[in-house]
């Protein structure tokens, strides 16, 4: 196994600048070289390099700062043998090219090999591409001997009902004779169960691809036997069933132009598709508004990341009101003069059962989601509702300055709470005299009124620096946290622990940082991990993105990018430091990390970045995908193309005082989102405020991180966690504000 520097897309890494300066050295020494002894040589070639070494330290300590780069585990055999294989293909040699195919993934399945520059990609994906873009004779030839295996699969599937054969046949069969059956039957599964956005991700591999888009970007399948007007109708009907009437009207008139007489079977009925369609659709203005979202059981409302509600309600007042003890860190390097408030926007709540539950790394409490009261009181007439621990913490000071942003999230899943605990902690400079000051802790919160059922410390699971940077992602049976150490350089990593007892299942290390760790200072912050389907997405802030299986924790994809390290005051800065995992919306992967000034969207089967564009100022916030529609926020909210990137509206102020002030929601039509003073309904679909509250007017609050669950949207703020109403658009009476941003 080799390890290989990575730096910008198809460039060398950052180190490239040494090695050349280091070039120009010796050619420099052999120069002069005649007429010295062998000692001044060697005195000749120690001073040059300390100059140049000196050079490098002087470049290290300027600005801009240098662009980070990472190393990954690149197997030089494995690249060699599809080098092989794509010459094989290239001469035609079919027979050959497919059992060297065969061999390379039967002996090196968890390798990665370089796809295009700056892309890698596990050698089982990366086979399947080369298959899919074989011309007609080598596919006919991978059929021959495939295709056996292939119908005694889907035949399975059929007879057993089972969908974990059909993906078994996608994965190591896709372009055989039954891919496209087998892609048909799985959307038709996920449509029946309620899945809409996983049937459309499996329908869509049926369609054709465009002129500008290879077979080794985006996983189709090759020439499908099955008829594209009857793959383009299921997917109108997708957007139907998501209520997305914008996009279905567009998608409804472009089949209608393209297949107009059409017929089939579909939504039950027979006959011509494009008028049963505009049935469909005309009936489903008439169906019931669908259910407000009841539940927000983690960061983001899922482990997708994409936290789009489904309410289509407004603002009805504030409910009720309880103060936070604001988050304080001694020694922090932070400057907020321009709003005057130090203390940092760091609680995440979550919502459960008609439970609020929030932590600030000292104590978790549990109040009421109707009321604001303690969950479960006791006599203490000082009961704030804290459910862990049950005793008054003792806080361990941190014994070195600190920089970053510190936050708290949890995750609640199958009558339990997981949270991370401590000072949220993201690297410790190694110390004998401070051991991780953070535990990641399960509670009982479904009989047990928070009872510590578990918990974890980095010295209980790992014995190598490895520490546990982030609250899980989870999926009822397992937990994946991501993990970072730095020595000798900054490492990411992820560990899959059991959600039961916090028992060892798996650890995978994705790369390292060719950067020294930051010296001297502890650095806060929060890391998460994104799960969707049979993808488990992390995006390390350190120059990579990286997606893998999580059953086993083998790397699918890696994608690197140019990377710019933040100096340690801007990290501890909100308005260019984000809490940004991944963002997973049919299928395409939205990444902003926090050392790129670049929002990419990236195909989750396939690591191929779609597009990638800054946008006029920081974005911290990823706040949901609906349809054709992305949304994102910083300073401004800006709504984009999901296709392409490009900008559809922008809302907000152009001064600080009226900046972007937490995290906002997209709830139906609208997004709430806050400034400092005021509080925001805005239609997602023209970019305009159709009411603001007046935070600091009439409660005397900020702004904050908004979650919205059973009628009830909160704002966590730094001293307050406020609870607003929610009612129909026809009785809300608070209006936008004439002093609303454009």
């Amino acid at each position: 196994m080799t390890m290989r520097p990575i730096g910008h897309a198809g460039e060398p890494g950052c180190h490239c600048w040494l090695v050349q300066q280091c070039r120009q050295v010796t050619m420099f020494v052999s120069r002069i070289r005649c007429g010295i002894t062998p000692q001044m040589h060697v005195l000749c070639i120690v001073i040059a390099l300390a100059f140049v070494l000196s050079r490098a330290a002087i470049a290290q300590d300027g600005s801009p700062p240098l662009r980070e780069s990472v190393t990954l585990d690149v197997p030089l055999l494995v690249a060699k043998q599809f080098a092989n294989i794509r010459g094989l293909i290239e001469q035609e040699q079919w027979s050959d090219a497919i059992a060297a195919l065969d061999h390379v993934t039967d002996e090196h399945a968890a390798s990665l090999v370089e796809a295009s520059p700056g892309r890698y990609l596990n050698a089982v994906d990366y086979a399947r591409l080369l298959i899919t873009q074989l011309p007609p004779d080598g596919l006919a030839t991978y059929r021959e001997q495939i295709d056996g295996w292939a119908e005694q699969q889907i035949e399975e599937a059929k007879s057993l009902h089972d969908d974990a054969s059909l993906q078994v046949l996608l994965r190591d069969a896709f372009a055989s004779s039954w891919g496209d059956d087998a892609l048909w039957l799985l959307g038709e599964r996920q449509w029946e169960t309620g899945d809409i956005s996983a049937a459309r991700q499996t329908w869509t591999r049926l369609l054709p691809l465009d002129d500008e888009t290879t077979r080794l970007d985006v996983l189709s399948y090759p020439n499908p036997e099955i008829p594209l007007a009857d793959v383009a109708a299921r997917l109108v009907m997708c957007s139907i069933a998501e209520r997305e009437m914008t996009r279905a009207a567009s998608e409804l008139q472009e089949f209608t132009q393209e297949f107009p007489m059409a017929e089939g079977t579909i939504a039950g009925r027979e006959g011509r598709l494009s008028e049963i369609l505009s049935e469909v659709f005309e009936e489903s203005k008439q169906w019931s508004p669908a259910d407000s979202t009841r539940e927000w059981p983690t960061f983001a409302r899922d482990t997708s990341r994409n936290a789009c509600a489904s309410t289509e309600q407004v603002l009805d007042g504030p409910h009720w009101m309880i103060p936070l003890a604001p988050i304080s860190v001694a020694q922090w390097e932070r400057e907020r003069a321009d709003l005057g408030r130090p203390a940092p926007l760091s609680r995440f709540p979550v919502v459960s059962v008609g439970t609020v539950f929030f932590h600030d790394g000292r104590s978790i409490r549990a109040v009421n989601l109707m009321d604001g009261k303690p969950c479960w009181p006791t006599d203490d007439e000082a009961d704030v509702g804290d459910i862990y621990p049950p005793f008054k913490p003792v806080l361990q000071p941190l014994l070195r300055p600190a920089v970053g942003v510190p936050r708290f999230t949890s995750t609640v899943v199958a009558g339990r709470l997981y949270a991370l605990t401590g000072p949220s902690v993201l690297t410790l400079p190694e110390s004998r005299l401070q051991p991780s000051p953070s535990r990641l802790v399960c509670l009982d919160i479904a009989d047990g009124e928070g009872l510590l059922q578990w918990f974890k410390t980095d010295e209980d699971l790992f014995v190598d620096g490895w520490r546990m940077t982030g609250t899980p992602a989870a999926d009822g049976e397992r937990l994946y946290l991501p993990l970072m150490r730095t020595a000798p350089q900054p490492e990411q990593g992820i560990v899959c622990l059991s959600a039961d007892d916090g028992s060892f299942i798996w650890q995978t290390r994705i790369c390292q940082a060719l950067t020294e760790p930051l010296s001297g200072r502890i650095q806060l912050g929060h890391q998460l991990l994104t799960l969707s389907d049979d993808r488990l997405l992390c995006s390390t802030d350190m120059g990579a993105i990286a997606s893998l299986v999580p059953e086993t924790g083998v790397i699918r994809w890696v994608v690197t990018y140019p990377s710019t390290a933040l100096s340690p005051t801007e990290r501890s800065e909100e308005n260019l430091n984000g809490l940004l995992p991944p963002l997973v919306s049919e299928g395409v992967a939205f990444v902003k990390p926090n050392d790129s000034d670049e929002l990419m969207a990236i195909d989750v089967s396939t690591g191929a970045t779609l597009w990638s564009r800054s946008l006029p100022s920081h974005v911290v916030h990823l706040l949901g995908a609906t349809g054709r529609d992305l949304y994102v926020s910083g300073d401004q909210l800006w709504c984009m193309e999901t296709a392409t990137g490009q900008m559809v509206w922008q809302f907000g102020h152009d001064d600080p005082a009226g900046f972007g002030y937490g995290r906002g929601v997209v709830a139906g039509d609208h997004i709430f989102w806050t400034t400092h003073d005021s509080l925001f309904t805005i239609d997602r679909h023209a970019g305009r405020a159709v009411q603001r509250y007046p935070l600091a007017q009439v409660l005397g609050v900020a702004g904050g991180n908004m979650v919205l669950a059973n009628d009830r949207l909160l704002i966590a703020g730094t001293d307050h966690l406020t609870a607003f109403g929610l009612t129909s658009t026809a009785t809300a009476t608070t209006q936008a504000g004439s002093d609303s941003p454009k």
